[in-house]
């Protein structure tokens, strides 16, 4: 069955594709916006697939979605072109190289977070071999052109790419959340933030996009997204008017009253503007939103909150994760500092304030998740959170 009725202001229309007998049939009304799918209960059931892939060909299910995830791709590909093209020291070919794995990690990245279809599971088993297999290639490939492969990053990118998509290969026959997910999690975060993974970028040199952690986002939303997904995650690009508010509204809850309050008294910052351009503000945005708020949001609230609320209940989930959300700071030494003595094994640093503001923080990214369902809408108060910091006081984020 291969047809399709569009009308005007929208129509009824069918995703062409094999239909089996048995099987069930979607419509779609399209406008400028959405599609949205018509529960039509007096037609058979018919499903679409591909008969001969063992992926489903993924289709842009929601049109807002994809509009948001295409727009922002074309913003992110126009600002590391020309971020990239900037750098010194490399060959204008390998800088080249450089941005054509950043755009399609990216457009891996932005794809995964569109609605519909494309986030539909993957049944085949042998699907974190695949991904293992292209994430790994890739990289090996770049570090040879690049000039910077070594055993050591190899066996590392094993490691840390090999591990976590092996034990999903391993569990994949086992319901989450489980032990499986609890691997996982670990495998992934803690060699990361232990700061054990190769030290690719994008091109080559400082200035340049980690390899790793880019791919790592990826590599979480195929596993959470496609081969084992969990339930109501909130992997969505766009934010609808209500959660735009919620955010907003958390945002001025915890800055005002609590966060600028606090970081006075401790010392954490001291008030202080820099000037800067409109484009250095637009770079700090988009890599605070996608590289570092989406990513712990993704990790602290997607994952680790969402798997402990399976067990514990809403409020004792939020807890936890929020401390160890602001634990996860500890490795960043901004004082005022206390120093724990372990008495021949020497003392531990602990940035104090703001372990105690960054776990408030997670208490308030966590509620926005709660009352969203959108792991955008906890990413962008995120966002304005370290903006506002790094905007109006001395350098320091939370």
């Amino acid at each position: 069955m291969e047809s399709g009725l569009m009308g005007r202001g929208g129509g009824v229309g069918v995703i062409p594709g094999v239909v089996e007998k048995g099987s069930s049939i979607q419509f779609y009304t399209a406008c400028p916006f959405s599609i949205q799918a018509l529960d039509l209960a007096s037609y058979p059931q018919i499903e679409f697939r591909d008969k001969g892939m063992p992926f489903s060909l993924p289709y842009l299910g929601s049109s807002r979605s994809a509009l948001v995830a295409v727009i922002t791709w074309c913003i992110l590909a126009v600002f590391a072109s020309v971020h990239m093209m900037s750098l010194e020291g490399n060959p204008l070919w390998l800088r080249m190289v450089a941005l054509a794995i950043f755009a399609c990690l990216m457009g891996l990245y932005l794809g995964l977070m569109v609605e519909g279809p494309s986030q539909e599971p993957i049944s085949w088993r042998w699907a974190p071999v695949i991904v293992f297999l292209a994430c790994y290639g890739l990289t090996q490939g770049y570090s040879v052109l690049a000039g910077q492969w070594s055993v050591a990053d190899a066996l590392g990118g094993v490691a840390f790419l090999g591990i976590p998509l092996g034990l999903v290969f391993l569990g994949r026959s086992r319901p989450w959340p489980g032990w499986v997910d609890v691997a996982v999690i670990l495998s992934l975060w803690l060699p990361y933030e232990a700061r054990l993974h190769p030290a690719l970028r994008l091109p080559p040199g400082s200035g340049g996009v980690q390899l790793f952690k880019l791919m790592l986002i990826v590599v979480i939303l195929i596993i959470y997204v496609r081969l084992r997904p969990i339930p109501k995650l909130g992997a969505k690009l766009d934010l609808d008017r209500k959660e735009f508010r919620i955010a907003l509204i958390y945002f001025a809850v915890f800055v005002v009253p609590i966060a600028i309050p606090f970081a006075m008294l401790t010392g954490f910052v001291e008030p202080g503007m820099v000037p800067r351009s409109a484009f250095e503000y637009s770079v700090r945005i988009l890599v605070t939103l996608f590289f570092v708020a989406l990513p712990e949001e993704l990790l602290f609230r997607g994952l680790i909150q969402n798997q402990l609320m399976n067990r514990l209940g809403e409020r004792p989930a939020l807890v936890i994760a929020s401390i160890l959300f602001g634990l996860s700071h500890i490795n960043n030494l901004d004082p005022p500092l206390v120093y724990l003595q372990f008495g021949a094994l020497g003392s531990l640093p602990v940035p104090w304030a703001y372990l105690i503001l960054a776990t408030i923080a997670g208490l308030i990214y966590g509620r926005v998740y709660l009352k969203t369902g959108n792991l955008t809408a906890a990413a962008f108060t995120h966002t304005l959170v370290d903006v506002t910091w790094w905007t109006f006081f001395a350098g320091s984020t939370s």
